[in-house]
């Protein structure tokens, strides 16, 4: 009993309070993979909605954001998201972009009233990062994302968003 205890606490402390949506390998290829995500939701404004899912898979990493937009064109592989950094070192801001590793259409949605319903699109895209960009996401603190997909869309990220986009970032590389 006492080395089950051990072994646990052990597995916490790497963890470093961690909370992945799942970590687990793959049954057919073995292939360890892992997800932890980051969200913000408004339940008074559909549009505010965000989420980051940050996935390793073997020794790749991804970062897929599912957002709400006010128009429902397809997503082009190349499209961008560019997420605004403030150093912690120096305070200089940077510009963090991602591109859209792959084609993708939104779901269409409506919210109001039958005769005054208004249409949005929530997208998917999945952007591929490497291990130096989620760095830069661990020592700096993320202020905006910016979807260039049809129009420059931006979802402004508050304080304690960007902490947990920070730890979010450090867990995956783990």
């Amino acid at each position: 009993m006492l080395i089950a205890t051990q072994a646990y606490s052990q597995k916490r402390k790497k963890n470093d309070g961690c909370k992945f949506e799942y970590q687990k390998n793959d049954a057919f290829t073995g292939e360890y993979s892992q997800r932890i995500n980051v969200r913000h939701h408004n339940v008074w404004n559909v549009m505010e909605f965000w989420q980051f899912n940050f996935n390793k898979v073997g020794n790749d990493y991804d970062i897929t954001l599912i957002t709400t937009l006010g128009y429902t064109v397809p997503v082009q592989e190349g499209d961008s998201i560019i997420i605004r950094v403030v150093s912690d070192v120096d305070g200089t801001s940077h510009f963090l972009t991602l591109y859209a590793s792959e084609n993708s259409d939104p779901i269409r949605a409506a919210v109001g009233s039958t005769a005054q319903a208004v249409e949005y699109g929530q997208y998917t895209i999945k952007c591929n990062v490497t291990e130096e960009q989620l760095k830069l996401l661990v020592n700096s603190t993320a202020k905006v994302i910016r979807i260039a997909v049809k129009q420059n869309t931006d979802k402004e990220i508050s304080d304690g968003e960007a902490k947990e986009i920070k730890k979010a970032a450090n867990c995956i590389m783990q």
